[in-house]
């Protein structure tokens, strides 16, 4: 609970797509024609538009998140077919509720239609966002089928109701309880199995199984609904009966508890991954037919690492990389938001202080650059009391801007073609800060052994207790016959 009322918005900018949704709704309510659909006096049809617009906007699982060691997949045609599930969801929630009030059979037939669309958009759409993670596990389907079944039942009761109760003031109570069954739609649909499943396969880091969150979900139900239910009755107890005008105050409730159960989140870090590669052989240009090449020259192509063209080893290592807020320059304090949050994990790394840094143009918070700030610049070097130490580092970058294309500095021999101006970033004693993108290459050199790490940055961790209870992704999990 503490940590729901935490992750509220700690800013006032934080919530500006939400007041962008009620001004509009403040527009749109006096446009409504009397016997207009959407100006029912019992507001139904209108929560359900104003939930169908927040779930495009805040819509996400109220369960356990995929773990945050791992990449996403990315695919734009399942990312639509689940924003178009998002529509149909609530849709098919109404034509629910409408069928059980009304006792239509069309509405009942439009309502099963509308539920077998979602299930196949969500069906086809679940590619998108699913993780390389497969551990052995029992599938979580029959518990989903249970809560969507469950969730039909409430709404076909809720619809019973309204029926029943007709004309009486407690006719409010289902009308709320709908709304809360809205809110639990929301979390239900943006579950995955596979992450369920996931999480009950590896268990906790202590041995224990997992148990999904049901704190959350008792919040969407009844937080809401009850919330709800109080503000109409004493509406109509102290000031006058509840219609269609009373929409604004409708949609600030439902606005307002979806800013608690699903606000804008916040990264306290990033799980990031440096793979180890090597350079793929056979590529080397060799020297001429009929010419010898002298003991002097080194061959070409020798000691150069193409940063496209590595090869993966099955070696990586796991790296959290804080988020930094952005701080005030006067006070030089960082901002706080209304709730403390949990302190940032620390930032593993050999080379001195890294951190996602704060954009030096917006000063908001970023996640695309890694920003190192060397420790004294004593890391590229060290001298102890029987030898010394050289260690030297080098960035490769695979592909650069435009702009960095254009400039070009030196070459690493003298046949070599000049490289992009960001291309190539070799550290040294005068370095004091280093940036690192997503799929640069860190060739780290320690006394002539080279080892070359690909960077990939993966998924942010909003919730620093969950991720130190679960048990992270192994590599068992996810390769060929994990699961």
């Amino acid at each position: 609970m503490i940590g729901i009322l935490r992750s509220v918005v700690g800013t006032p900018f934080a919530n500006v797509d939400l007041l962008a949704v009620f001004a509009l709704s403040l527009l749109l309510v006096p446009l409504v024609p009397t016997g207009n659909p959407l100006a029912r006096p019992d507001l139904a049809p209108w929560a359900t538009l104003v939930m169908l617009i927040a779930a495009q906007l805040r819509a996400r699982t109220l369960g356990d998140r995929p773990p945050p060691s791992l990449t996403a997949r990315q695919w734009s045609l399942g990312r639509w077919l689940l924003r178009i599930s998002r529509a149909t969801g609530p849709i098919t929630l109404l034509l629910w509720f409408d069928a059980a009030s009304m006792l239509s059979l069309p509405r009942l037939y439009a309502a099963v239609g509308a539920s077998i669309v979602t299930l196949i958009l969500r069906r086809i759409g679940r590619r998108d966002g699913t993780t390389a993670w497969r551990p052995r596990g029992q599938r979580a389907t029959r518990a989903w089928f249970v809560r969507a079944v469950a969730t039909v039942l409430v709404t076909v009761l809720a619809g019973l109701g309204t029926r029943v109760l007709r004309g009486n003031a407690l006719v409010w109570l289902p009308v709320s309880a709908y709304v809360g069954v809205l809110f639990v739609s929301i979390g239900l649909l943006e579950d995955r199995l596979q992450t369920l499943a996931q999480r009950r396969a590896a268990g906790r880091r202590d041995g224990r199984p997992h148990r999904p969150p049901r704190h959350r979900y008792l919040l969407a139900a009844f937080g809401p609904s009850l919330g709800l239910l109080l503000l109409l009755w004493l509406h109509e107890a102290l000031i006058a009966p509840v219609g269609f005008e009373q929409a604004p105050v409708v949609t600030l409730h439902i606005l307002a508890w979806i800013g608690i159960l699903f606000p804008q989140p916040t990264p306290i870090a990033v799980s990031c991954l440096l793979h180890e590669v090597v350079p793929i052989g056979g590529r080397d240009p060799g020297a001429k037919p009929g010419r010898v090449v002298p003991f002097d020259e080194p061959p070409r192509g020798a000691l150069r690492i193409d940063p496209i063209a590595v090869k993966r080893l099955r070696v990586l290592h796991h790296w959290v990389v804080p988020v930094r807020d952005p701080r005030i320059e006067v006070l030089d304090d960082p901002t706080r938001p209304l709730w403390p949050r949990q302190p940032t994990p620390l930032a593993h790394n050999v080379l001195g202080d890294s951190a996602f840094e704060p954009d030096r143009l917006t000063g908001q918070p970023q996640r695309d650059a890694i920003t190192i700030r060397l420790r004294n610049q004593v890391d590229v070097g060290q001298l102890h009391e029987l030898n010394a130490q050289q260690r030297r580092l080098a960035v490769l970058r695979p592909f650069s801007g435009w702009w960095a294309s254009l400039r070009r500095q030196g070459r690493t021999y003298r046949w070599d073609k000049r490289l992009p101006a960001d291309a190539l970033r070799v550290v040294d004693a005068s370095t004091q800060v280093l940036e690192l993108r997503d799929g640069d290459i860190l060739v780290l050199s320690t006394e002539g052994v080279a080892r070359a790490y690909e960077l990939e940055i993966g998924a942010p961790i909003f919730d620093h207790d969950v991720f130190g209870r679960q048990r992270p992704a192994q590599l068992e999990d996810y390769v060929a016959g994990g699961g």
